[in-house]
């Protein structure tokens, strides 16, 4: 999901996308 930041595919996606969004920067 492109164009998304980390916090915003949190709120999209929960807390189950947590470990994606850990490989990810936090920008």
């Amino acid at each position: 999901v492109t164009g998304l930041t980390p916090a915003q595919m949190l709120k999209r996606l929960g807390p189950a996308a947590s470990a994606d969004i850990v490989a990810l920067p936090e920008n």
